[in-house]
C-alpha cells in the first residue's frame, strides 16, 4: 500500500484512544478498539466504508459514556471526536491514492509549526532598519493535505539560492469541522482564499459532520451560497440536518448516522483532484 509509512505517522484517533485507554482503561474505549482495527485496517474504499460507518455508530450511541470516561470535559470529548473524523479524511485519501500509478503523493496532517506555503514575509517591524532583513516563507495550515514533496527554489541575485526541503505541493486540501456555523464558515474561505493565491489549481474540500447553518445559508439545492462564490470546491457534510444542541447530540447522532453517499463525494472530489494532474489510473 502507498505511503503506509506516512500513513502510520498520522492516525491522531487511534493514539488518542490508546493513549486515554492507557491512562484510565474504561470499559467503553476499550470496547472501541477491535472495531478501530477494522477500520484502520481497511485496504479498499467499499471496505473502509463499512468499517468506518460500523465503527462511528459505536462511537455515536455512547457518545454520553465515552464523554465521562474521557473525564467529563468539553476539550477531550471534542479532541476525540475533531480527531476521528482528521483520521476518516486521512484514511479516505490514502486509500483514494491506491487507484493511480503513483508512489510520489503523500498524506500528511499538518501540525502547529508547519504548513504549505502560501507567501512571503518581510521580517521588519517600524523603527532602525537592520542592514538584513529576513524573508521568510508564509505558512498555512489545515487537517489533511494530499500532495508532492518536493525541494522549493528561490534564486536570487549573483546565482544565489534560497533552499526550502521536503515541502508540500498541494494537490487537494481539505478542512475537517465538526460543524459548520457562519463562525467557522468565514474562517474556512478566508483560508481557501490565502490558499488559492499560490496553489489555484489545488481544490479546497471542507468536510464537516453537522450543518449548524440557517436556511438562508443555501441555495434550493441545499448547496451553501458562500461557497459558490468563492475558492471553496465542496462543502460536504456527513450526516443529514441541521446540528443538534449538546444535550441531544447523542440521539440526534444515533438518528442521522454518517451517510454513506456523502463519504461517496468526498471520495470522488479526492479522485477528480488527482486526475487533473494527470495521473494514470492502475
Amino acid at each position: 500500500m502507498p505511503n503506509e509509512e506516512n500513513l502510520s505517522e498520522t492516525t491522531p484517533f487511534g493514539n488518542y484512544l490508546r493513549n486515554k485507554i492507557d491512562d484510565s482503561n474504561p470499559n467503553i474505549l476499550n470496547s472501541l478498539l477491535p472495531l478501530y482495527t477494522s477500520f484502520s485496517n481497511a485496504r479498499t474504499i467499499n471496505s473502509f466504508k463499512e468499517h468506518a460507518l460500523r465503527l462511528i455508530s459505536e462511537i455515536d450511541k455512547n457518545l454520553n459514556s465515552i464523554q465521562r470516561a474521557l473525564g467529563g470535559g468539553v476539550t477531550p470529548f471534542s479532541t476525540f471526536r475533531g480527531f476521528f473524523l482528521e483520521e476518516f479524511a486521512i484514511r479516505v485519501t490514502n486509500l483514494c491514492i491506491n487507484n493511480y500509478n503513483t508512489e510520489d503523493m503523500v498524506v500528511t496532517k499538518m501540525g502547529s509549526n508547519g504548513g504549505v506555503i502560501t507567501g512571503a514575509l518581510i521580517k521588519y517591524r517600524t523603527g532602525i532598519l537592520p542592514e538584513t532583513i529576513m524573508l521568510e516563507p508564509q505558512r498555512d495550515r489545515e487537517d489533511v493535505i494530499l500532495g508532492f514533496k518536493r525541494k522549493v527554489v528561490i534564486e536570487g541575485e549573483r546565482d544565489t539560492k534560497a533552499e526550502f526541503y521536503s515541502e508540500i505541493i498541494p494537490v487537494c486540501i481539505i478542512a475537517c469541522k465538526m460543524y459548520i456555523d457562519a463562525t467557522r464558515l468565514e474562517n474556512v474561505l478566508a483560508k481557501a482564499k490565502n490558499f488559492q493565491e499560490l496553489h489555484a489549481k489545488s481544490p479546497f474540500i471542507v468536510l464537516a459532520e453537522w450543518d449548524a447553518l440557517g436556511e438562508k445559508w443555501h441555495d434550493e439545492s441545499g448547496i451553501v451560497l458562500d461557497s459558490l462564490y468563492a475558492p471553496v470546491e465542496n462543502i460536504i457534510f456527513l450526516r443529514e440536518g441541521r446540528r443538534p444542541t449538546s444535550t441531544s447530540l447523542e440521539i440526534e447522532s444515533i438518528r442521522r448516522p454518517y451517510r454513506s453517499d456523502a463519504i461517496d463525494l468526498l471520495v470522488d472530489a479526492i479522485k477528480e483532484a488527482i486526475d487533473s494532474w494527470g495521473l494514470e489510473p492502475r
